[in-house]
């Protein structure tokens, strides 16, 4: 089974619904973002996933993060110290880095089903080295659902991927 932990979210939304239906512009972005924030309790670990992304068990900051997802399916998202956290769940020594080798971005869209029925799709990017410091960046091509309404963008760090 393979498990993935979110470290952030961020939510932005498209302006209107039935913008879904315009003109397709392949290089119009779905969504750009400059703010991440890193999942709180109860989000933490897999019993309050959202969207199926479960949280990451161990508290994490983040320094900065700039990203966007484009119509095409490009994905870009710079990653810089996105780190554990100072807190009593981490240990002292532990403060203050990244304990995985790699990060990847996972788009979260609603959209519909074959039967017409509204559904969540999560498409995942390949995976990106990270250092030890929280820093990646992640470029990638994936197949975006269409409609993809209400997109989030989710830092994850995939294990035994």
């Amino acid at each position: 089974m393979r498990k993935v932990f979110v470290f952030l979210v961020a939510v932005v939304c498209l302006v209107a619904p039935w913008t879904v239906q315009a003109e397709f512009n392949p290089t119009d972005a779905v969504t750009a973002f400059q703010t991440l924030f890193a999942v709180k309790r109860p989000f933490r670990g897999p019993n309050n996933a959202i969207r199926g992304i479960p949280g990451a068990v161990r508290p994490r900051v983040i320094g900065e993060v700039r990203g966007e997802v484009k119509a095409n399916g490009r994905v870009k998202v710079n990653v810089r110290s996105l780190v554990l956290a100072n807190h009593p769940d981490v240990l002292p020594a532990d403060h203050g880095l990244n304990p995985h080798p790699y990060f990847r971005a996972v788009v979260s869209c609603l959209s519909v089903n074959d039967n017409g029925n509204p559904t969540v799709v999560n498409v995942r990017t390949r995976r990106a080295a990270a250092n030890i410091l929280g820093e990646a960046d992640i470029l990638d091509d994936i197949d975006l659902p269409r409609p993809c309404v209400a997109p989030i963008v989710f830092v994850t760090a995939p294990r035994g991927q």
